[in-house]
């Protein structure tokens, strides 16, 4: 099976303003419907870090009820709730070897493959329900015989993979109070300002405010007016600005990348001065 997750694009939230976030999500799901007929309840930051404490009460406003967290959750917790700024709560499934270290084992790439096996070892073998792994890596194409390669390892190794999409691995799972909840910022999450931010986010915060001024007047010149509300081009902007805010952004990084940002978030800034 196939899942498609709920985020437009994979965008970190530590210098975002809140609209962006909250499109995100709501195009991101809107899509999903439009192609499915439902919505996802489950986001899954892969290769994610930097998270507000206000996600969760924007998360279950748009449907979402579940996460899996791979590479920032606290140490030695496997489920948990976070409960956010007004008492959202969403329930955590963290995975507890990382976004990457059965990939690289399974491939034979991970540097101090024996200590790391260790550690897999024990993250799979210390709970009394199973553990959640990630399987993939962030810019590689899986190749043809890679489920192959799994089985494999696994065998090798004595492991029992069970291949789920995110969401099934909260079904049947009895989420009592005795589960331990975060509230606000999760330290382990990076919170924090990072230094590539600087070079990367300035353009998103007058690029956003751009848009949604232009919206307001366009819709007030549409209601009050009867001006054309160009509906079309506003969603293809607010898409363009999503994918200029993603962590990659076409798969790669770096300088060239950022400049691409630059351009695309100037493009959508000139575009809704002419607008308003």
């Amino acid at each position: 099976a196939i899942e498609v997750g709920p985020e437009w694009t994979e965008i970190p939230q530590n210098l975002q303003i809140g609209e962006d976030i909250v499109r995100n999500l709501m195009y991101g799901q809107h899509y999903l419907k439009e192609i499915s007929g439902a919505m996802n309840r489950t986001v899954v930051p892969v290769d994610l870090t930097g998270w507000t404490s206000q996600f969760p009460q924007i998360a279950k406003q748009c449907g979402i009820e579940w996460m899996v967290w791979l590479r920032m959750g606290p140490e030695g917790v496997g489920f948990f709730r976070w409960q956010g700024i007004d008492g959202s709560r969403l329930l955590i499934r963290h995975s507890e070897a990382g976004s990457r270290t059965l990939w690289q084992l399974v491939d034979g790439i991970r540097s101090k493959s024996g200590e790391h096996l260790e550690t897999f070892k024990e993250v799979v073998n210390k709970g009394s329900y199973p553990a959640v792994v990630y399987w993939g890596m962030d810019l590689t194409v899986p190749t043809e015989n890679q489920i192959e390669k799994l089985k494999a390892w696994c065998e090798d190794h004595n492991f029992r993979p069970a291949m789920v999409t995110p969401s099934r691995t909260f079904y049947g799972f009895d989420s009592g109070d005795d589960l331990p909840t975060f509230e606000g910022e999760v330290p382990s999450a990076r919170p924090f300002t990072e230094a590539i931010f600087p070079g990367i986010v300035p353009l998103n915060v007058p690029a956003v405010h751009r848009m949604a001024a232009a919206e307001k007047f366009t819709t007030a010149a549409h209601l009050l007016a009867g001006h054309a509300y160009p509906a079309v081009q506003f969603r293809e902007f607010w898409l363009k600005l999503l994918e200029a805010m993603d962590h990659h952004y076409g798969a790669t990084g770096g300088g060239d990348t950022d400049k691409r940002k630059a351009r695309t978030q100037r493009c959508v800034i000139w575009w809704a001065e002419d607008v308003i």
